[in-house]
């Protein structure tokens, strides 16, 4: 594994990475780090690119601003830009599922495929969906 340290928007944020292939970036729940979603993808690194970033406030991402699925998005965004990668499937477990949700419909064009392992979805109220107004 190799740490990845990236900016976000004047944020210093962290991932790691191993392999090589197709970029698999998977993301955290709440109250974890980058180590929580590594037995998901550290197996298939042997044939693709995965990365595993803390999430902005969380782990070795410090960060005392507040928290919205837009920016989560756009640090996942950030986070391609940086290590080299045009497009990527997107992940997450549990209340990390918003963020690659929010990536999808952000920057359809960085997709290349969208895992939501146990999601928490309250829809609309909690800003996964936009509102229908």
């Amino acid at each position: 594994m190799y740490e990845v340290w990236f900016e976000s928007e004047g944020v210093r944020l962290f991932a790691v990475e191993d392999g090589d292939g197709r970029a698999i970036v998977m993301l955290h729940g709440g109250m974890a780090n980058h180590l929580a979603a590594l037995p998901l993808i550290a197996p298939l690194s042997e044939r693709c690119r995965v990365i595993a970033p803390d999430l902005r406030g969380s782990g070795r991402s410090w960060s005392g601003g507040p928290l919205t699925f837009d920016q989560l998005a756009d640090d996942v965004e950030s986070l391609l830009g940086h290590i080299g990668v045009d497009r990527a499937v997107v992940g997450g477990v549990s209340g990390g599922s918003g963020a690659p949700l929010r990536f999808a419909l952000r920057h359809a064009g960085r997709i290349a495929g969208l895992v939501l392992v146990r999601p928490v979805y309250a829809g609309e109220e909690r800003g996964y969906t936009d509102s229908p107004d």
